[in-house]
């Protein structure tokens, strides 16, 4: 779910600016996980006073399991952004390509339960052959275990399947 709020710090000619909301955290179960899409070009995040990440690089995503941080009730999280102060903004001058100041959350966070045991990263591509009529899809996963014991088995399926829910391929 989004995390309701108006991010935006136009108008301001600051390298830092401070972001506070108050939040009630969704029912659920396993790892509660806060992701920022976008946060130029710093970004310092607490929830409920303790630190949970520091990122920079304002395009792109990172994430914070917050799950043995959250209360019933009212949560707060803050931020403090910064911008031309770090590595990431010295490199890419993105603000002056911009013609204006880009510090701040440019993408909406959000909040999400994900299980103890689950798939945290996928990439894949695909390769055409010559006049697209046969490819290649290519790619792999990353199996993330935040439970208090280790996995002792399991497995993965993939499916490539038409528009229409036919199976062409699996593995």
């Amino acid at each position: 779910i989004p995390v309701p709020a108006h991010w935006e710090m136009h108008g301001f000619r600051t390298n830092v600016g401070g972001y506070r909301r108050q939040f009630v955290a969704p029912e659920g179960a396993g790892r509660l996980k806060l992701r920022f899409d976008g946060v130029y070009s710093g970004a310092d995040v607490w929830v409920n006073g303790h630190h949970v990440a520091y990122h920079e690089g304002g395009f792109t995503p990172f994430e914070a399991d917050i799950t043995d941080l959250i209360v019933r009730g009212p949560n707060l999280l803050a931020l403090r952004v910064k911008e031309h102060t770090t590595v990431s903004d010295r490199l890419d001058h993105m603000s002056l390509y911009a013609d204006f100041p880009l510090g701040g959350i440019i993408r909406m966070p959000y909040l999400f339960w994900v299980s103890d045991v689950h798939i945290e990263e996928i990439v894949h591509s695909t390769h055409f052959e010559r006049g697209n009529k046969s490819g290649v899809v290519s790619g792999f996963f990353r199996l993330a275990n935040e439970s208090a014991h280790p996995m002792k088995e399991g497995s993965f399926v993939t499916a490539m399947k038409t528009l229409a829910g036919k199976v062409v391929a699996s593995a």
